[in-house]
This record gives structure tokens, sequence and C-alpha cells, in this order.
């Protein structure tokens, strides 16, 4: 009795309980998951690998991103928060399928999963649409495996945000003096648009409106100066846009220049003796004798041909002055 007693003893003793699996990993192949990776538009291969030796129990995906808002991924059947084992819907099981995530009875149980987001990642930068804004969009990456150990990774990435910039929109009004400049500053703050002629020294101010998304409109205007004893009012000629000039123009915030560009006008059309310069007199029926100035049609000082002179003269006949006067002639005759 004693010795089978001795014998189950030693039994007992020898047991040894099963050794618990190693819990889960998440890795990324060919890259280190610790680091930011850049997402700059062109292929990149983001590949994740999970091991659980004790098989999966639930693998949870958390988005953290400016642009990835709720309902933007809600727009496309996703959510910031999803489970792979059991996504929410037949939509989302769809959607993450779609871009490459393992979904369902592909997820629970398994010991080891590979999956290839390649085509889904760049896509990030893509929905910016060229108006990248310097942000950082994180997938954090939780697994659970059926002994209750759990493994979490975060996968990091960032988008460089656009270059702050002004363009001319190509819009000048030349009756107006007017134009407008469309000024991108991604990160916001005071912005200013200046603008001024080439050579000169001081920059002109332009009307800045917050178009929204990091865009500004710049309205450019000529400035109207009077003097209020005469009561006329001039053009302040450093102001406004002209023809055929050239133009720089710039971007501020808080004072401090982040970006230029120059812009030139149309020449426009020349109207001859627009500024009056040039002026022709008359003589004749109904002057009593004293020259009538008017404003002449050809520019000052241009020679004219014998028949060039002959249609002047008829010109000159059909003048309303001209005219006028000899209505005067037949009334008095």
């Amino acid at each position: 009795m004693v010795t089978a007693l001795a014998a189950v003893s030693l039994v007992s003793c020898g047991k040894k309980d099963a050794p618990t699996p190693a819990g889960p990993t998440i890795a990324l192949e060919g890259l280190d998951i610790t680091q930011v990776h850049e997402i700059t538009g062109e292929p990149m291969t983001v590949k994740v690998n999970v091991k659980a030796d004790a098989g999966i129990k639930t693998f949870a995906i958390r988005i953290t991103s400016p642009l990835l808002t709720e309902e933007l991924l809600s727009g496309i059947g996703l959510s910031a928060e999803m489970e792979l084992t059991a996504p929410a819907n037949d939509d989302m099981s769809a959607a993450l399928a779609s871009l490459g995530f393992p979904v369902g009875a592909d997820v629970t149980g398994a010991k080891q999963l590979s999956f290839d987001i390649s085509s889904f990642v760049p896509l990030i930068k893509q929905l910016y649409n060229g108006h990248e804004r310097d942000s950082n969009h994180n997938f954090e990456l939780t697994v659970t495996d059926a002994a209750n150990q759990m493994a979490r990774e975060t996968l990091k990435f960032h988008i460089s945000g656009a270059e702050p910039s002004v363009v001319y929109n190509n819009d000048a009004n030349l009756w107006l003096n007017t134009a407008t400049l469309t000024a991108e500053v991604p990160d916001g703050g005071n912005v200013a648009i200046e603008y001024r002629r080439a050579g000169e020294q001081t920059w002109q101010t332009a009307t800045v409106t917050d178009a929204g998304n990091g865009f500004y409109t710049g309205a450019i205007a000529p400035e109207w100066m009077s003097d209020d004893a005469a009561g006329v009012w001039q053009m302040d000629g450093m102001t406004g846009v002209f023809a055929g000039q050239k133009y720089e123009c710039r971007v501020t915030v808080g004072g401090e220049e982040v970006a230029t560009s120059t812009f030139e006008t149309a020449a426009g059309d020349v109207i001859p003796n627009g500024d009056m310069q040039a002026w022709s007199q008359y003589v004749g029926y109904g002057s009593a004798g004293s020259a009538v100035y008017y404003p002449t049609h050809h520019p000052p000082q241009q020679r004219r041909t014998a028949p060039q002179r002959q249609q002047r003269l008829h010109a000159d006949a059909l003048h309303p002055l001209h005219r006028a006067g000899q209505r005067q002639h037949l009334c008095t005759a």
C-alpha cells in the first residue's frame, strides 16, 4: 500500500503543465514598424505579417487621421474603429476586403496572417487632390489570441504639406484696373497678399478673402484720392493693374514672406488720341470767324499724303460743327 502511494506521488510530481504559446506579434515586411513612413504618392510596399501561436481571437483596427474622418470613412463603408474578425456589416466587410484587409473566417483562429495594403495607403495622398497638408495618419492594430495575450502596434504614416504659393488668375479687367490672385497657405495664419509694379519699392495690399481649405483670394483694385478743396478724385497710379505691365506678388504670414511670383497684363487696345493731346480746329460757317477746336482722330504730327488730306477735308465737311454752320447759313440767307 505504501509502495503504491509512493508511486502515485512520484507520477504526480513528474507531471508538467502544457507550455503557454508565445504571444502574438505584428510586423511590417521589409520595414521597421516603429518608424514613421512617408507617403509620397510613389508606389510603396505595405505588407503586414501577424503571428499568433494560440490562434487569433480578435483583430481590431483604429484609424487616427485628420483626413480619414468618420464622415469620410462612412461614405466608403468603413469606420474609424473596426473589428476584422467580425465587421459591423456586409458593406464594411466588402470594403475592407477590396482594400486588401482579411475579414471574418480568414482571421479568426489563424496562427499566421499576412495581408498587403500597398494599394490602400497611397490613396490617402490622392484624397488630398493635390492640396496636401502636413499630417500624420496612424493605423493602430491590436491582436488578441485565444490565450488572451495581446499585441499592439501602430502603422505610422506621414504626408508632407504643399508649399505655400501665389498665382495670378489671368482675369485682369483693364477698364476697371482690377485683378485677383490666389494663394495657397496650407498652415494658414495671418495671411496677407501683396503686389507691386515691377521696379517699384512699395508693396500694395490686396483685399484678402479666406476661401477655405488653405486657399485665399487677393482682390486687386485701384485706390482713389480726393482733394477736399477742389472735390476732384484721382486714381493712385501705384494701385490697381494697367495694360502691358509686369507685376510682382507675394504672400506673407505674420509679416514673413513665404511665396512669390510674377505676372504680366495684356497689352490692351490703343485708342487713337485717347489722351486727347492732339486737336484740330475749324473756322467756317457758324464759327463767327473764331477757331473751334476738337480732338483729332489721327496721331499728332502724322504727315498725310494728298489722298489722305482730301479725305480729311471731306471728314471736316461732315463734322457736326461744319454742318451746324451750314444750317445757320441757310437760315440767315
